[in-house]
């Protein structure tokens, strides 16, 4: 799951391919037919798994997080059948299938995961990594030349810039599970998906029409082709009654 480079790059966009191919699978059987949109909407049970799986391990950056939130986005309109040619913004889909943003996710699974290497034993070797990173470099190690590469403590650390804790101060909370959770719950995870339900009911409040609109279309188009169907088993009972005669 990490490339030469300490990075999840490669990983991140095969499991984008993947999965896509997994929508298109179940495109015509779920996503096109009868069912309905609440039982839809739980692709995140059965297809987000396959994308996310281990992704805990992955270093991800803003680019990366946008590319997983964009296949996210495409996944949650074909689902609710919404075409381009329609102007319906993302937070009105959000609030109409009541998502979270998978690079949410993401970050709440490497925040868990720091957890347990801080709370495992101090003799095993991803404890002692850890911690002689977070400690700091021998004062005689020089920096390569060349650009830093982005690795799985600076994800960490960028998950947790913006509560202004740094990995020390973190890492010694991680040692209490109890701590630990408290500060998860009042992370930078837990903040965003606070401020993605106030956007939400933003939406609600400010384009309910649109959502409206949405729901509306779906089920029309679910009654449209109910009617076809009917329409056709008349015509070929129509067509086999003349070939008896």
């Amino acid at each position: 799951m990490i490339d030469s480079s300490g990075g999840s790059r490669g990983e991140a966009l095969r499991r984008i391919g993947s999965i896509r191919s997994c929508m298109n699978l179940l495109e015509k059987r779920i996503f096109k037919s009868s069912i309905r949109l609440d039982t839809k909407i739980r692709y995140q049970t059965y297809i987000v798994p396959v994308l996310l799986y281990g992704c805990e391990t992955w270093s991800t950056t803003k680019l990366q997080c946008s590319r997983i939130d964009a296949f996210d986005m495409w996944a949650l309109r074909k689902i609710l059948r919404i075409p381009y040619t329609r102007h319906v913004t993302n937070v009105e889909v959000r609030a109409t299938t009541g998502c979270h943003p998978l690079s949410h996710l993401v970050a709440d699974s490497r925040l868990r995961l720091f957890g347990h290497i801080a709370r495992s034993s101090p003799q095993v070797d991803h404890h002692r990594a850890v911690a002689a990173v977070i400690r700091g470099l021998p004062p005689d190690w020089k920096r390569p030349l060349g650009r830093p590469r982005h690795t799985w403590l600076r994800a960490v650390e960028a998950d947790l810039g913006q509560q202004n804790i740094s990995l020390a101060s973190a890492w010694r909370k991680a040692t209490g599970g109890t701590l630990w959770k408290q500060q998860r719950s009042n992370g930078v995870c837990y903040k965003r998906r606070k401020e993605f339900h106030i956007d939400n009911e933003k939406a609600l409040r400010g384009d309910a029409h649109t959502l409206a609109v949405v729901r509306r279309t779906h089920k029309q188009t679910n009654t449209n082709k109910d009617t076809n169907r009917q329409g056709r088993l008349q015509c070929a009972a129509q067509l086999s009654a003349q070939c008896n005669e």
